[in-house]
């Protein structure tokens, strides 16, 4: 009869440790990505997010097809931040133009795709 609550105390303590070294290593990937993208050595992109675009949705996409992408507010904007190697940017633009057709139009009158680094 004492084994029983004894077996729940364990099997609970072990959930707690096992959801805060997930929780660990997630937050170390995150924290990492992050050093990666604002390393001065690798060329990124960064896209400005139109009003009513979903930024997790074109993140999951970009991530899918092998851009590592991280969210990003700026200045009142949100941006997505984005690994892009030099000659790949109609690659990005067009997975992002097609999530766009995809998932907003003709709902949305969103503009081109053009990233901060085009303005330069």
């Amino acid at each position: 009869m004492v084994w029983a609550p004894l077996a729940l105390l364990l099997i609970g303590a072990a959930l707690l440790a096992m959801i805060g070294m997930a929780m660990a290593a997630m937050l170390r990937k995150e924290r990492t990505l992050d050093e990666t993208l604002h390393d001065p050595l690798t060329p990124t992109v960064t896209w400005i997010v139109p009003p009513g675009v979903d930024p997790v949705i074109i993140g999951g996409e970009l991530t899918a097809a092998g851009y590592p992408n991280s969210l990003e507010e700026r200045a009142g904007m949100t941006t997505l931040c984005i690994s892009c190697p030099p000659g790949r940017r109609s690659s990005v633009r067009s997975i992002i133009e097609a999530v766009e057709l995809e998932q907003y139009s003709p709902a949305l009158d969103l503009p081109p795709v053009l990233f901060r680094e085009d303005a330069s």
